[in-house]
């Protein structure tokens, strides 16, 4: 009987403590509310990201990348991808004949003394003057031309200037000298941010008001120019 009431007894002091715990429970949870009731939360703005607010509670949530944004001396990546291919042909065949004749056979005779007394007398001139001209002209010309070019590289541009619309003015140079060749590229244009990637970097032909100069100097070069003798020749004989 002793071991009765004593398990009885315990499990009444464990019922006791565990209805106590829930009681504590449900004033803890009650204050909760009331306190949010009390000072509710503002409402999120209209343009945040959905994400943001069901990231605390779902893992699998990625929130969209905040736009970047630019300023003066920023630096941009540029991908320079130019092709272009030019080409055409040209034929032109011209002929051109003349033939005239033409004869005088009596014309007058005309002296000073004559035209002073106002005499006409005929010509003595047993030959009659005679006139034969013959012209011909043919030109034919064949013309072609063709061109192909291709610029690959990559450039890292300065933002020197960004416009009220928020276009960003981008300008590059780059000098690179090998022993005595040296090579210069100078790139300006104007693009809009939303086609910089999220690593920084651009294509050129999604620039506006591209400009591409590149020059090379040195030996290659030097031996590509013509002399000065078959230019003062090419310059005499042109036609």
């Amino acid at each position: 009987m002793s071991l009765n009431r004593t398990r009885f007894a315990e499990t009444a002091l464990a019922t006791g403590i565990i209805l106590l715990a829930a009681q504590v429970c449900v004033a803890q949870s009650s204050s909760v509310l009331a306190q949010a009731k009390a000072n509710p939360k503002p409402p999120p703005p209209a343009d945040t990201d959905p994400a943001l607010s069901l990231q605390a509670v779902a893992w699998f949530t990625v929130p969209q990348p905040q736009p970047v944004v630019w300023r003066k001396h920023d630096h941009v990546q540029i991908i320079i991808r130019e092709t272009s291919t030019a080409r055409s042909s040209q034929a032109l065949d011209t002929k051109k004949d003349y033939d005239i004749q033409g004869e005088i056979k009596d014309f007058p005779q005309l002296t000073f003394n004559d035209l002073i007394n106002g005499i006409l007398k005929a010509s003595q001139n047993a030959n009659p003057a005679k006139l034969d001209v013959t012209y011909k002209n043919e030109f034919k010309g064949d013309g072609k031309y063709s061109r192909t070019d291709d610029l690959s590289a990559r450039v890292t541009a300065e933002v020197i200037d960004v416009w009220p619309n928020g276009h960003l003015v981008l300008e590059a140079r780059t000098f690179v000298q090998t022993d005595q060749e040296t090579s210069t590229i100078l790139l300006s244009g104007v693009c809009d941010p939303q086609f910089v990637s999220p690593a920084g970097t651009i294509l050129s032909n999604q620039l506006f008001d591209l400009r591409v100069i590149k020059t090379h100097e040195g030996q290659l070069k030097k031996t590509t120019k013509k002399g000065l003798i078959p230019r003062v020749l090419e310059t005499i004989f042109a036609f």
